[in-house]
């Protein structure tokens, strides 16, 4: 973090009065008042509080307290609001977090060595205005931040990044973004997501450009509902933002729905956090959507490899991949180039990476011997370098004929439907694989109208392109309490209600 703090220093002595964070609503930091704000939070942090956990929306409370916690080379911990309670406690317990600051949001319920530090970005301006000290960001180092994965089942795992890691991708970001001073950055992920941490919190801030933070669109995308997301990009006109797939493809659908267009200030829009579809791809930039897919995890300090340009941008001649080579459609988008300073191998077929950005190790096991990791990933690496991510290698399904298939990517494809909110393939053993996915809240009503031949069609048409043993055999679509299950690839499709 020394890279963050040197310039985060400079550019609030050489440009005060410029904008750092902004909330669509109106109220605006400048340099000057949240490098005041940063003081403000770090004095309010007992000396006794040696890791320190950060609930909350996004907001530039957000990103002062973690500025704040980081100086006083505390362990940072943060907690995602869209993680279960039963998770949070876990994440509280397992990192020994002392103290909680919460940032415009209700205090978790667990109680801790220190009482919360409540805060909201009103307050917080207004004591920033006031604060009279020169603010102090002289870091000493020995920060470190604990960013909890597998947060959809089971309990979520530590991961720790420390100054190495966090200089690094910094770096390497703004070699890849190309960021400038002048960037604007729209910020629409939940700020416990290291990617938003680094690439719109940290990054920006490193180069004195503009962080515009737009709360309710984030959590209404979470929820279904893309609109905000396109007013938000309409209203503040970004240079770039950092959006995952479900938003890519809701972008999509509702440009076709209403005739949006996305501003033409943008000129990236990096994609990442799990596998799209190419065909989303090309069309997201046909609308004028500038994205950018790339491929990473948090174990790596979140990006490994993302696309330029160029040769980047056209699609992989791989498809679904199975123990055959077979080129026959354009369905896997390639991930890129790996980032400046990174190096990225295959053993057999799996990806490992050897990085800076790999991270010191999982909370509470001992820390990695060398900067190598093993990301259980198989992929395959093009001539120019180009990654292409072809799915979990602990997620193969094997059919009875023996070939061996990805699901992921039959999942991204049913995730380019716009009314689909989750997708799941299985069928380890049988002829073929099968599918299950989940419908938005907001499209629950006209999918449970439209006829099973209409759902059967779409689905059918979505796979025909693939070879036949990767087509599914049939769609569960589950939609609230009801499980209906369609089956595909016969001349008359037909429907069985599992559950009403």
């Amino acid at each position: 973090m020394h890279k963050l703090f040197t310039r985060f220093q400079e550019c609030t002595e050489s440009a005060p009065d410029h904008v750092a964070v902004r909330r669509l609503e109106g109220l605006s930091f400048t340099y000057a008042e949240l490098a005041a704000a940063v003081e403000f939070i770090r004095n309010r942090i007992p000396d006794a509080a040696k890791v320190v956990g950060l609930a909350g929306l996004p907001s530039a409370s957000w990103i002062a307290a973690d500025l704040a916690a980081t100086l006083r080379g505390c362990r940072v911990v943060p907690i995602p609001f869209f993680f279960s309670p039963d998770q949070q406690t876990h994440i509280l317990s397992d990192a020994s977090v002392d103290i909680v600051v919460v940032c415009d949001f209700p205090a978790p319920s667990i109680a801790l060595q220190h009482p919360p530090i409540l805060l909201n970005d009103e307050v917080l301006h207004a004591a920033a205005a006031t604060h009279a000290k020169e603010p102090d960001l002289i870091y000493p180092g020995g920060g470190e931040r604990v960013i909890y994965t597998s947060g959809t089942t089971g309990a979520p795992k530590g991961v720790r990044h420390g100054d190495r890691q966090i200089d690094f991708s910094l770096g390497a970001l703004e070699s890849a973004a190309a960021a400038s001073p002048d960037d604007k950055h729209l910020s629409l992920l939940p700020p416990s997501l290291l990617l938003e941490q680094i690439a719109g919190y940290f990054l920006p801030l490193s180069l004195g450009a503009e962080i515009v933070l737009a709360s309710q669109a984030c959590l209404a995308a979470l929820g279904g509902d893309i609109r905000p997301t396109a007013t938000a990009l309409s209203e503040t006109r970004p240079t770039t933002t950092v959006l995952v797939p479900q938003q890519v493809t809701g972008l999509v659908q509702f440009a076709k729905m209403t005739g949006w267009q996305p501003p033409d200030s943008l000129r990236l829009v990096a994609v990442g956090g799990a596998p799209i579809a190419g065909e989303t791809l090309t069309m997201a930039r046909r609308l004028g959507l500038p994205v950018r897919f790339g491929y990473g995890l948090s174990e790596c300090c979140s990006v490994v490899s993302v696309q330029r340009g160029g040769s980047d941008l056209a699609p992989s001649t791989d498809t679904i991949p199975t123990t055959d080579t077979i080129r026959t459609t354009d369905t896997i988008p390639t991930t890129g180039q790996p980032l400046p300073g990174t190096r990225v191998e295959l053993d057999d077929g799996e990806i490992v990476v050897r990085s800076p950005g790999v991270m010191i190790g999982y909370l509470g096991s001992a820390p990695l011997e060398d900067a190598v990791w093993r990301t259980g990933d198989l992929g395959r690496i093009g001539a120019d370098g180009s990654i292409t991510v072809l799915g979990r290698k602990d997620r193969r399904i094997t059919l009875s004929n023996g070939r061996n298939l990805s699901p992921e990517w039959l999942e991204s494809l049913a995730l380019s439907v716009a009314w689909v909110g989750s997708a799941r393939a299985d069928g380890i053993g049988n002829d073929a694989p099968h599918l299950t996915v989940g419908i938005r809240p907001w499209a629950s009503e006209s999918v449970a109208a439209m006829p099973p031949e209409t759902v059967a069609g779409i689905f059918t048409a979505l796979f025909a392109p693939l070879p036949d043993y990767a087509r599914p055999d049939r769609v569960t679509v589950a939609n609230g309490d009801s499980r209906i299950e369609i089956a595909l690839n016969r001349p008359a499709p037909h429907m069985e209600t599992l559950a009403q």
